[in-house]
């Protein structure tokens, strides 16, 4: 970790290379213990010599984009931990958008929207060997640094309408104003589960059903919005959230014989 310190010094500005730093803060459920090491990377140079450095020390690597859809444990992650924030959108030839792995999606859409480019929602899945909540990523472990999409022009008032009608709908439906990680649960797949009739082939009715929404453990709950999102209350734990889901998988397995797959990625467990 030593030599670890000198070589952050060398390449990474002052401020975004921490020691024991905590990790609740840049996850949107605010739970989850320090990292060993937290590199805030900007640039793809950065990504690189970064990975480049913890694995000549061998220790692990760990990428946080977001922090949405994961639960860090309460005793953080070991190793090193870069958190991909910033970069650039720059038009490329072909009628292309390159798009540094920093970029959070609503400032992406934003900038789509002010310049009149449409098109990005509907790019091609087979190179990423895109399916449920899975890419090439989870097989090869490589880190995204950069993507590109093909857009076409559309107009800036009627892109805007489109995006306000869809926040509108998932503030109808989801607890975006809580601190959650988003979905806890994949949906059922009709090819591996059977659903009782009556039932949507939903993760969040079946919850529902099984009398979980709304559930507490500790400082977690299961949202009274949507049985597929548990929420932070304040001051909820890692092994708390862990708990609770854990509850809800067994109690839709109890009652209606459905096996709940994750569609968050825990971290530090």
């Amino acid at each position: 970790m030593t030599d670890l310190a000198a070589r952050f010094r060398s390449a990474i500005e002052a401020g975004r290379a921490f020691r024991d730093a905590p990790l609740a803060s840049y996850t949107t459920f605010r739970v989850g213990g320090p990292a060993d090491w937290l590199v805030h990377a900007r640039t793809a140079a950065e990504i690189r010599f970064v990975v480049a450095a913890a694995r000549d020390a061998n220790v692990d690597v760990t990428v946080l984009g977001g922090g949405s859809n994961v639960l860090i444990a309460d005793a953080g992650i070991r190793g090193v931990v870069i958190r991909v924030h910033g970069g650039d959108v720059r038009r490329v030839p072909d009628d292309r958008l390159r798009v540094d792995a920093g970029v959070t999606i609503n400032g992406f859409v934003r900038w789509t929207i002010n310049r009149g480019f449409a098109g990005v929602e509907a790019w091609d899945m087979a190179d990423m060997e895109f399916g449920y909540d899975r890419s090439r990523l989870q097989r090869t472990h490589e880190i995204a640094i950069a993507a590109d999409f093909r857009v076409g022009r559309g107009e800036s008032a009627a892109l805007r309408a489109v995006a306000r009608e869809s926040l509108a709908y998932r503030k109808r439906t989801q607890p975006l104003e809580s601190a959650s990680a988003g979905c806890i649960f994949q949906n059922p797949d009709p090819a591996q589960d059977r659903v009782p009739d009556g039932i949507p082939w939903s993760a969040g009715a079946l919850v529902d059903r099984a009398g979980l929404k709304g559930s507490r453990e500790g400082h977690a709950r299961v949202s009274p919005t949507h049985g597929n999102f548990i929420i932070n209350e304040g001051d909820a734990s890692a092994a708390e959230i862990r708990h609770l889901i854990e509850r809800c998988r067994r109690a839709v397995r109890d009652a209606f014989g459905v096996a709940l797959r994750d569609e968050i990625v825990y971290l530090g467990f």
